[in-house]
């Protein structure tokens, strides 16, 4: 598109230093690219999209984003203090999730989120852990409640409050990846000494959680996941049949639990719960995966990488650039400082993201691709052998 035809937002100064274009831009990430380095920062993501120019100071242009989008405002001289580490974070448009995962290890404390993830903004220089993770809850109106000893849970205002939760029993770890609660359950069962692993059909096989629980007492381990899958604790329990090597083509690992030296894990072999035993012969159970050793070796992990996408999206010496087939440059931020300094949020497989230039090394990309050069709308690609792309800014299709 002729960026000379994007309408200027007020407090536009004609060769201004910052320049900002945008064409159905996400602001939130436009508002990072301009947030000054030391303001702190807490925001759900507002999903406002920005179409225009600006140009001047960064404190100007950023006035001038939030003229035009007023959720925008950035609420200056908050101090995240409180009880916890220091954390130093610059996150924007992430899930809650992965924060609340983040919050968790630092302060030492099994979260366990009820409530459906959201997008976030989080910049942090010193903020403690825990006033950024009561600051995350805030934001997205979520509620903090701690049962037990070591635990914190995450609900929305919605969901019924958890209370004082039984904390009898011995200590255990869980780790679960969408599992069907009542296979959870069959499986806490089972790491009891002469555990029974019988149970009824149909079950009550409740919804697929998502669960990390370090050190927990096992009665508030059970409570736990009877309320995260919605479960009846009086419903008829599920039953776990020990895997086979004819469940081996096509088994999904789920969940993992250990006391002590005892770990047994949980797979799915079709719509089949399988229990997985480190005692028996060539199986292996660690925190979250496991192997087996035999005519075919399997190693299968709780929470495998992957990428979003068929295989024409992931980069090969023939085409690698192509982790950015089908991006659209929806804003550019220049002026900032060096070249370095420069932004662009592209749009991709309906996600926006931030991008800032590689450093080369003899005007040379060393090792994979990426952004080399962001120009006023503009936005140089270049592969190790040296082809490149341009992309252009352009509005969101009709």
């Amino acid at each position: 598109m002729d960026v000379a035809t994007l309408v200027a937002w007020p407090g536009n100064v004609e060769g201004g230093k910052v320049v900002v274009l945008a064409a159905d831009a996400d602001g939130d990430h436009v508002r990072w690219a301009l947030m000054p380095s030391a303001l702190e920062l807490v925001a759900a993501s507002t999903r406002a999209l920005v179409t225009g120019r600006v140009a001047g100071d960064r404190a100007s242009a950023l006035a001038a984003l939030v003229g035009v989008a007023p959720s925008l405002e950035v609420a200056g001289g908050k101090r995240f203090r409180g009880k916890g580490p220091r954390m130093m974070l610059d996150f924007v448009g992430a899930s809650t999730d992965d924060f609340y995962r983040l919050f968790g290890t630092a302060l030492r404390v099994s979260v366990v989120v009820l409530a459906p993830p959201a997008k976030v903004t989080v910049r942090s220089t010193m903020g403690s852990a825990d006033a950024l993770m009561a600051e995350v809850a805030r934001v997205t109106d979520m509620v903090i409640e701690r049962p037990a000893a070591g635990v914190v849970v995450v609900r929305t205002a919605a969901q019924p409050a958890i209370g004082k939760l039984p904390a009898k029993g011995k200590k255990l770890a869980l780790d679960t990846h969408q599992a069907r609660a009542g296979d959870v359950l069959a499986l806490l069962r089972a790491l009891e000494p002469g555990g029974e692993l019988r149970g009824v059909t149909p079950c009550t096989p409740g919804a697929a959680i998502d669960v990390r629980l370090e050190r927990v007492a096992n009665d508030t381990v059970v409570r736990l996941v009877e309320i995260a899958g919605g479960i009846d604790e009086n419903g008829p329990p599920c039953e776990l049949v020990p895997v086979t090597e004819d469940d081996l083509e096509d088994l999904r690992l789920v969940a993992v639990a250990s006391r002590g030296a005892r770990k047994l894990a949980v797979g799915m072999a079709g719509d089949r719960a399988v229990l997985i035993d480190d005692a028996t012969p060539a199986w292996e159970v660690g925190t979250s995966w496991v192997t087996f050793h035999g005519a075919t070796d399997l190693s299968l992990t709780l929470h495998p990488s992957h990428v979003d996408g068929d295989a024409a999206a992931i980069p090969t010496d023939a085409n690698p650039l192509a982790e950015f087939d089908g991006a659209r440059l929806a804003a550019t931020i220049t002026g900032l400082g060096g070249p370095a300094d420069d932004r662009a949020v592209i749009e991709l497989r309906g996600e926006f993201r931030l991008v800032s230039p590689m450093v080369l090394v003899d005007d040379r990309v060393q090792v994979g691709a990426g952004v080399v050069r962001i120009g006023a709308g503009t936005l140089e690609l270049i592969a190790p052998g040296g082809a490149t792309r341009t992309l252009q800014l352009e509005a969101r299709p009709p």
